[in-house]
């Protein structure tokens, strides 16, 4: 009976010191650095990307007044690419940020993104720098994604990314990563965990460290963005996340005082990561589905999709080839084969394209090309079936899959399949037949 009632005591100990602890703490983010043979899963090749002549932001919240746009090194901001916010009330957060429409494509679907400033710890009161008013102000950018708050303003900044299908409110859950570059001069950033975040990588001699689910810089030491000693790498897969992002010595100051400076600093992201990416995974489909039925003299093409990872100008493909064998009942249009990226141009020319017998191949022809990564693509073969040609074999259910290898690998894709029909396919279109 005392081995008993010592056991029970035991395990309520342990469930309320469980309770009681942080739920950061229960629920921990894996965060480590990477070694010279790490190569991460290219399935969370995919990062939002700010497109210029595709990508739309178009920020709410905004105040735009133009006693805020200026700093202590210029008299008056440039703010051709920029908007900002002045924080004077706690009713601001979860009101404030951009959307940014079309941001990249992800397994075919276009994504759009929107950040949203959604809680603060405190904001400092306004003051005056140089005879001049100074208010706690926050700056977006309109022609990249990120955002610059003013130093000594804020405490405890947490920032949403929510993604969503293009042009709608329906969340998009997508595998993906994101690389936060020059965190310096006692810079941090704590991740919330519960929101898909699988792993976070920092270089092999990152200059940051590590907290439980905070990466910091532990000094006022200074970085560039191509700095990857001041990079954090975060894989994950949601349609949400969030995260925190501030300065220690803000934290650590009196908020009771007022303002009296005018500088900013940021926080900025890019597709590159500490280490280099597996090869990409691969999916097709026909005219947009994954099984067709198409009328025995109709063409129809299969469209095989990538997301090819941001690589760093070390860890470029030695090689980057895309393979198809179509079945031999169909012919295929090899004038029209063509090659699209996220943002609707036509690249086949960066491609050898080479069709013999049933077999496509696309041979990247410059791995070196930095404008290739980074990007989804499209590759598009169109077919027709062969008249006269007995499709009883494959009963009448023919298959296709596609592959792309690399100096990392081969990815096979998703297998489709195509029936073929004598009888006439209709469509309404504008009421008529």
């Amino acid at each position: 009976m005392k081995k008993m009632i010592k056991l029970f005591t035991m395990i309520l100990v342990i469930v309320v010191s469980v309770s009681i602890m942080p739920f950061s703490d229960i629920l921990a983010v894996s965060i480590g650095k990477v070694t010279d043979s790490t190569t991460l899963d290219a399935a969370y090749g995919f990062t939002p990307r700010f497109i210029p002549g595709v990508t739309q932001a178009v920020p709410f919240g905004m105040t735009n007044y133009a006693e805020d746009h200026w700093s202590n090194d210029e008299d008056v901001l440039d703010m051709s690419e920029r908007q900002s916010v002045r924080i004077t009330s706690n009713a601001q957060k979860g009101n404030v940020g951009v959307r940014y429409d079309n941001v990249g494509t992800y397994q075919g679907q276009i994504v759009d993104l929107k950040l949203t400033l959604e809680d603060f710890a405190a904001f400092r009161p306004s003051g005056t720098y140089k005879g001049r008013p100074t208010y706690p102000t926050i700056l977006f950018w309109t022609t990249s994604i990120r955002a610059q708050p003013q130093s000594n303003a804020f405490k405890g900044l947490k920032w949403g990314f929510q993604f969503y299908i293009h042009g709608t409110n329906t969340p998009l859950k997508v595998k993906l990563h994101n690389t936060f570059q020059d965190m310096d001069n006692k810079e941090y950033m704590v991740l919330n965990d519960g929101q898909g975040i699988d792993q976070v990588y920092l270089s092999r001699d990152s200059y940051l460290q590590v907290s439980g689910n905070k990466v910091y810089c532990p000094d006022s030491q200074l970085s560039s963005n191509g700095d990857k000693q001041h990079w954090t790498t975060i894989l994950g897969e949601s349609s949400y996340f969030s995260f925190t992002y501030g300065r220690s010595q803000d934290d650590e100051k009196d908020f009771s005082t007022k303002l009296g400076s005018r500088s900013f600093y940021w926080w900025v992201f890019t597709g590159e990561a500490v280490a280099k990416f597996s090869t990409p995974p691969i999916s097709e489909q026909i005219d947009g589905t994954s099984q067709i039925t198409v009328h025995v003299d109709d063409e129809f093409s299969y469209e095989i999709n990538t997301t090819i990872p941001q690589e760093s100008s070390g860890s470029y493909y030695s090689f980057f080839k895309v393979k198809d064998i179509v079945a031999d009942c169909f012919n295929i249009n090899r004038a029209s084969i063509s090659v699209l990226d996220d943002a609707g141009k036509n690249v086949t020319n960066k491609f050898n394209i080479n069709v013999t017998g049933q077999t496509v191949t696309f041979d990247l022809k410059n791995t070196a090309d930095s404008s290739f990564y980074g990007k989804s693509y499209k590759f598009t073969i169109p077919c027709r079936k062969i008249k006269g040609y007995d499709v009883s074999r494959w009963a009448n259910r023919i298959p296709n899959n596609s592959s792309i290898s690399t100096d990392r690998g081969t990815m096979n894709s998703n297998t489709v399949y195509t029936s073929i029909t004598h009888n006439i396919i209709s469509s309404a279109v504008n009421g008529t037949i």
